[in-house]
């Protein structure tokens, strides 16, 4: 059923009225709520202010023991260490006296040594330079007598070569011949490969001529050349005939040897037909080989 207006108008001041009664009703109880949470909290509040000063209080005491402690310790280590730095000092002066003699014995003794030293590397020294020249004079000696030596040893080391002909010797040839009996010719007979010298060449032969004569002549023909030249001429009359060269011997180029015959008016009587020449000449070598 339907209300009147003011029928509606009077619900609705009364639906108003209680609800503006239930509004005053909370406020009045979120004040008070809100009283007792403030009066809380002040409380609250003074107590943790009461106790922070009490706290506060009790560490400043402390602190102040500790602080009194401390100046207690410091003066104690302070004294300690006004003592030790007098021991030390004292230490330090002794170690300083102590070092300084020590210093002085040591430096005494280094001058002493040092003298000993000197004078033991003098005499060492003299006794050196005199063991030195004693032996560079034994060397001296040696070498010259290793010279000497050597020069009668080189003198004695040289090699032969053996050169032959059986026949009538004719004027003017090279008959003489090695190994086979090739007969020799101007630029080929004994060859020697570097510079040499001869010492010495000796001259046999069997025969049955009487009062044979014959000139023989050694040539020396260099390297490669018909040009040669007589190095030494003997008068050989059938018996052993030993030549032996100047010392110096002529030194002489590589080349050839070659035994050459003489003219006809140097040979005398030679009519056997198995007469038989032997030449053997005697070298030494002036160059390596």
């Amino acid at each position: 059923m339907a209300l009147s207006l003011k029928q509606s108008i009077d619900v609705n001041a009364a639906l108003l009225v209680l609800g503006s009664q239930a509004i005053d009703d909370e406020s009045t109880r979120a004040q008070a709520a809100e009283f007792q949470l403030t009066s809380d909290l002040s409380a609250e509040v003074t107590d943790r202010i009461i106790a922070l000063q009490t706290e506060s209080s009790t560490r400043f005491d402390e602190i102040l023991v500790e602080t009194n402690r401390a100046l207690a310790a410091e003066g104690i280590i302070s004294a300690a260490v006004d003592a030790l730095e007098l021991s030390a000092a004292g230490l330090v002066s002794d170690e300083a006296v102590a070092r300084d003699a020590a210093i002085a014995v040591a430096d005494a003794r280094a001058v002493a040594a040092e003298g000993l030293l000197a004078t033991s590397v003098s005499d060492e020294v003299a006794d050196r330079i005199a063991s030195v020249s004693a032996e560079a004079a034994l060397r001296v000696a040696g070498a010259a007598d290793d010279a000497a030596a050597r020069v009668v040893l080189e003198s004695k080391q040289c090699f032969a070569h053996t050169m032959e002909y059986q026949g009538i010797l004719e004027p003017g040839s090279t008959p003489f011949a090695m190994g086979y009996g090739v007969p020799s010719k101007p630029g080929f007979g004994v060859y020697i490969p570097k510079g040499f010298i001869v010492k010495s060449w000796v001259i046999q032969s069997n025969s049955s001529d009487v009062g044979g004569v014959a000139e023989l002549q050694i040539v020396h023909y260099p390297y490669n050349s018909l040009q040669g030249t007589v190095i030494d001429t003997r008068i050989f009359d059938g018996s052993f005939t030993s030549s032996t060269f100047p010392d110096p011997s002529p030194a002489l180029d590589a080349g050839s040897l070659v035994i050459h015959i003489g003219g006809p008016q140097t040979l005398v009587n030679l009519v056997d037909v198995d007469a038989r020449y032997r030449v053997t000449l005697y070298c030494q070598m002036t160059e390596a080989l």
